[in-house]
């Protein structure tokens, strides 16, 4: 069967940044998060009931040291994560902090003041363990009050926050970071390169802040964006661009037409830019899904350029989303070459939760080495795509360790059908939300009602805005 469908994007610019000549590790850093600190979570003492903040009959019945899958981090856990950092690797050349600090709970519980403390405490003990570490740190969708509570104008959050990380984004980045939550600074090792962070949880479809108001760029942060991204095109500097809430859907979700995170006016915008400026981002690395995922951008001519890394979270909370479940903690090491600024692998290391409260110790260990794993020559865009595209197969083998390792090895590929597999191949390799759904369900009556809505909307807001490009889409 063949179908017409309607696919919109910029003006692209068509270009792969990877440098094959400069593929040697001589850099580390190190990407954390989603803590989710658990301010009521105890193990010893006070009303077994009240140790997580989910209350459920099971939720207390195994509280252990380092948490349990029904509830968000405890200190210990916190402590642990930022430990085994230290011991393995203490001296990386900058940390990655992607967000996500306080616990999946009712607004009633908390303040902007605890929020604030809660983000403060976790600022302390990464600072205190590295001192001499740059980090570079970005706004999750719960370092909020309310949660997700983000203005589209300067607030007492962006001050406030401002000056907590202030040693560490410096006074280049206050500036913005006041104005709108989002930085650019020096990276610390490569000459030609700076590290890009960015406020997404503006973008996200919760984001109360932003209800009853027509904002096409909410504190300027797009326009900020493209301009810098312009002008390092100009000067021939590279960036990495780090943010917490991920643009496209939500892989583990199963949805003929995706579980959206960005509104959808922000995801066509972002990826707009992203994709324009792709030979600049020299890769992605985000959040939030609490999940070990990633995500492709192609350009006009449908050629992979650039990878967006989403790293697994330390808490282990099962969702209150059906169908998803929990995941262990998660922490990753990448590796990249200082001369140009290309990532060259990482490491992803896990800690296994049930064994590790049995034992009564935190045994971290490495979960997988994302080359040998994928059997991947390097990191360029293509060569990570040339695997993706097995993923939509029968009985494969690089699509079961995926589905194993996006749970950080708590759920096996076997609980995975072919419609689980489909929904998360299209997650992967389509951002934009028309084209996951034509991707995901195109057979189905549902699928193609959903596509027309999604390709009438596209029209009746965007038109001439953008390149209307035919996707000839065969389907067996």
């Amino acid at each position: 069967m063949s179908i017409w469908a309607i696919y919109f994007a910029g003006l692209y610019v068509s270009a792969i940044w990877f440098d094959t000549v400069n593929t040697q590790p001589n850099g580390s850093f190190w990407h954390v998060t989603d803590f989710h600190w658990d301010l009521n979570y105890t193990q010893f003492g006070g009303n077994p009931r009240e140790m997580c903040w989910r209350t459920s009959n099971d939720s207390y019945k195994n509280v252990g040291q380092y948490g349990n899958y029904n509830c968000d981090s405890p200190w210990t856990l916190v402590e642990s994560t930022v430990n085994f950092m230290k011991s393995h690797e203490g001296k990386p050349d900058f940390i990655v902090w992607t967000g996500d600090d306080s616990a999946h709970v009712l607004d009633g519980n908390f303040s902007l003041d605890k929020v604030l403390q809660i983000m403060g405490n976790i600022t302390n003990i990464i600072n205190e363990t590295f001192p001499t570490t740059p980090v570079f740190p970005v706004f999750g969708n719960h370092d909020a009050y309310p949660k997700h509570f983000f203005p589209p104008t300067k607030c007492h959050l962006y001050e406030s926050v401002a000056k907590l990380w202030k040693d560490w984004i410096k006074e280049e980045g206050t500036v913005t970071f006041r104005k709108g939550g989002y930085y650019k600074i020096a990276h610390p090792t490569v000459a030609n390169a700076v590290i890009i962070g960015l406020n997404t949880p503006l973008y996200y479809q919760k984001n109360n802040a932003l209800l009853n108001l027509v904002e096409s760029d909410p504190t300027g942060q797009f326009a900020w964006l493209e301009t810098t991204l312009k002008e390092l095109s100009v000067s021939g500097n590279k960036a990495y661009i780090i943010g917490h809430v991920p643009p496209g859907v939500f892989g583990r979700k199963v949805k003929p037409t995706g579980y959206q995170w960005f509104r959808p006016d922000f995801n066509r915008r972002y990826i707009e830019i992203v994709v324009k400026y792709s030979d600049v981002i020299i890769g992605h690395l985000f959040g939030h899904d609490h999940t070990d995922s990633l995500k492709i951008y192609y350009n006009k001519a449908g050629n992979p350029v650039n990878v967006h890394f989403v790293a697994p979270a330390v808490t282990p909370w099962n969702t209150t989303l059906s169908g998803i479940g929990p995941n262990n903690p998660g922490v990753r090491f990448f590796f990249y070459n200082t001369t140009v600024g290309n990532l060259v692998n990482y490491e992803q290391y896990y800690l296994n939760l049930t064994e590790s409260n049995k034992q009564q110790k935190d045994n971290w260990q490495l979960e997988y080495n994302f080359r040998e794993t994928y059997d991947l020559q390097d990191m360029s865009p293509q060569t990570i795509d040339n695997v993706i595209q097995t993923f939509n197969t029968e009985n494969n083998t690089y699509f079961d360790k995926y589905y194993l390792y996006n749970s950080v090895s708590v759920t096996p590929a076997t609980q995975c059908n072919s419609v689980c597999r489909k929904n998360h191949y299209c997650s992967i390799t389509r951002v934009d939300y028309t084209m996951f759904a034509i991707c995901n369900d195109a057979h189905s009556t549902s699928g193609k009602a959903a596509i027309t809505a999604a390709v009438n909307f596209y029209v009746g807001t965007i038109g001439g805005l953008f390149l209307v490009v035919c996707y000839w889409c065969l389907q067996h």
